[in-house]
C-alpha cells in the first residue's frame, strides 16, 4: 500500500521552519515602526521598485502592471504588455527599463513605455544600467549544454546603446537573480547555481566568471556600496556579505525567504521577504547587526529602494506599498 507523503513533507518543512527561527531570529527594532501602507491603485502583485528622486518613482509587476509616483501619490500608467515584469531600473528621468516573462524588454523615453525587443530565450529576472550605453541583464536559463538551442546559451545579455545582445564570454550556468555594477570593469551577478560551485559571478571588464572559492548560497538580491563592502539575501534567509577579499555568510534565518536588499551607507541598509511562509517581513541593519523592523500586516514583500534615510519604498503581493518616513511614529 502506498503512503501519501504530502502530510509528513508538511510536518518536515514546518518543523524546520520553526527549528530555523528558533535558533536565529533578528531582534525587534525597539518595536518602533517608520513603515505605513499607502494608497495602491492596483491589486496585482508589485515585484519591483525603483526611484529616480524622491519625487519619481516607479514599480512593476504582474500582467505588465507599471505605477508611478508623482510625489503625491502612485497610479496606474498604461502598458504595452500582459507580460509578468519583474524588475526595473532607471538611468534618468527621460531613460528607463523593465523585464519580464518571455523575454520582454520593455523602455520609457520620457513620455511613454514601448516594448523594445522581445528574446526568444524566455525569462528575464534582473536588469541594471551604468548608463544609457551600457547595461546589463540577467535571464532564467539552464545553460550551456543542457540545450541544443544556441539561444539558450547566455544568462547574461549586454547593451551597447543600440541593442541587446548575449554575453559570451560566460560559462554560467543557472539563474541569474540579481545584477550590480560599481563600474564599468567591475560588476557582480547573483543567482541559483546549478551544477556550479557557489551561484556568486565577478565581471572584470572583459569576461564573467564564477566566483569558486566561496559559499554556495542561492541569493535573490545584491547590493553594493563600495568595492569592498557588498551584501547579498536570498533563500532560507541567507544573508552575506563581502569584504573586498571574499564572501562570508552574516547570517542565516531558516524561517525567511529574502528576495531583496537596499544600503544607503555601510551601516544603513533594509532587507524585505517573507517570514513563515505567508507573512511579510522588513529586516533592517544598523552596521553591526540586522533587526527586524514593526511593519503593518502583509503578505509577501518583494522590493525595497531608498532615496535617503528618511525615505524608503517597499512593494509586495497583492498592490501593496509600504512608505517609510523617518520618526512617524
Amino acid at each position: 500500500m502506498k503512503r501519501n507523503l504530502i502530510p509528513f513533507l508538511i510536518v518536515i518543512i514546518l518543523n524546520n521552519f520553526i527549528i530555523g527561527c528558533s535558533k536565529n531570529t533578528p531582534t525587534d527594532s525597539n518595536n518602533e515602526s517608520n513603515w505605513h501602507k499607502v494608497e495602491s491603485p492596483t491589486s496585482k502583485g508589485l515585484i519591483s521598485v525603483h526611484f529616480v528622486d524622491e519625487n519619481n518613482g516607479w514599480a512593476v509587476g504582474e500582467k505588465g502592471t507599471i505605477l508611478h509616483y508623482d510625489g503625491n501619490e502612485w497610479s496606474i500608467v498604461e502598458s504595452p504588455t500582459l507580460e509578468y515584469l519583474v524588475d526595473i531600473h532607471f538611468v534618468s528621468l527621460e531613460d528607463g527599463w523593465a523585464v519580464g516573462e518571455r523575454g520582454t524588454i520593455l523602455h520609457y523615453n520620457g513620455i511613454e513605455w514601448t516594448i523594445f525587443t522581445t528574446l526568444s530565450q524566455g525569462g528575464i529576472t534582473c536588469v541594471y544600467f551604468l548608463s544609457a550605453s551600457n547595461g546589463w541583464l540577467g535571464t532564467a536559463t539552464i545553460g550551456k549544454g543542457f540545450t541544443d538551442s544556441p539561444e539558450f546559451y547566455y544568462p547574461i545579455y549586454h547593451y551597447d546603446g543600440a541593442g541587446w545582445s548575449p554575453d559570451t564570454t560566460s560559462s554560467l550556468v543557472g539563474n541569474v537573480n540579481s545584477i550590480y555594477f560599481l563600474n564599468k570593469n567591475n560588476g557582480w551577478a547573483v543567482g541559483f547555481p546549478i551544477y556550479t560551485l557557489s551561484g556568486i559571478y565577478h565581471y572584470d571588464g572583459s569576461k564573467w566568471e564564477e566566483i569558486e572559492d566561496t559559499i554556495d548560497v542561492w541569493l535573490n538580491s545584491l547590493y553594493f556600496i563600495s568595492s569592498d563592502d557588498g551584501w547579498g539575501v536570498g533563500h532560507r534567509g541567507i544573508i552575506v556579505h563581502y569584504n573586498g577579499n571574499e564572501w562570508n555568510i552574516f547570517e542565516q534565518m531558516q524561517c525567511y525567504e529574502l528576495y531583496s536588499v537596499h544600503f544607503l551607507s555601510e551601516n544603513k541598509g533594509w532587507a524585505v521577504g517573507i517570514l513563515e511562509l505567508s507573512k511579510g517581513v522588513i529586516l533592517h541593519y544598523n552596521g553591526n547587526k540586522w533587526y527586524i523592523d514593526k511593519i503593518p500586516d502583509t503578505g509577501h514583500l518583494y522590493s525595497v529602494y531608498f532615496t535617503s534615510q528618511d525615505n524608503g519604498w517597499v512593494v509586495g503581493a497583492d498592490g501593496v506599498i509600504l512608505h517609510y518616513i523617518s520618526g512617524l511614529e
